[in-house]
């Protein structure tokens, strides 16, 4: 590296960078306001949705439920052979849990139940026949030295 600067060369890279940084921030610019555009369209969507009766909620869950479906359908895509064979054997074990009687009683644990749900009524206590009758109302304050109590009411 040379001890003296070239001014002139400095200069045109600093140059070239910004003119670089214009063109990109023009692009991010467009693109942008073309997704601004298509988000516009996304909540006209909903709201047409909404006014038709559909939860607009729902619907958002179910697009992200379906997106994330497609995504992992494609996750052993590119697999080589050997993987595809060893993917395979294991989504069969898997699977197969299924048809355990442990797998078959988690599953039926985690379905939904059907039809509403009614609750028990509480079964209604006896009454205890030994129970004595309460006492008087008054307050029994303690003496200091925790003899005899002292029924004076207290305010």
């Amino acid at each position: 590296m040379k001890n003296e600067i070239d001014s002139d060369l400095a200069l045109e890279f600093v140059e070239r960078v910004e003119s670089l940084e214009r063109d990109r921030l023009s692009e991010h610019s467009e693109y942008m306001a073309k997704c601004k555009k298509i988000a516009e369209d996304k909540k006209a969507v909903l709201a047409e949705a909404a006014s038709a009766g559909y939860d607009k909620r729902v619907l958002k869950v179910l697009v992200k439920e379906r997106e994330l479906l497609a995504k992992i359908k494609k996750l052993p895509d590119g697999f080589e052979a050997d993987s595809q064979s060893q993917y395979d054997q294991l989504t069969t074990a898997i699977g197969a849990f299924a048809e355990l009687p442990l797998g078959a009683a988690a599953l039926a644990a985690a379905a939904p139940k059907k039809g509403p749900t009614v609750k028990k009524p509480k079964p209604e206590k006896a009454p205890k026949a030994d129970k004595k009758p309460k006492a008087d109302k008054k307050a029994v304050a303690p003496t200091a030295t925790g003899d005899a109590p002292n029924t004076a009411k207290l305010n």
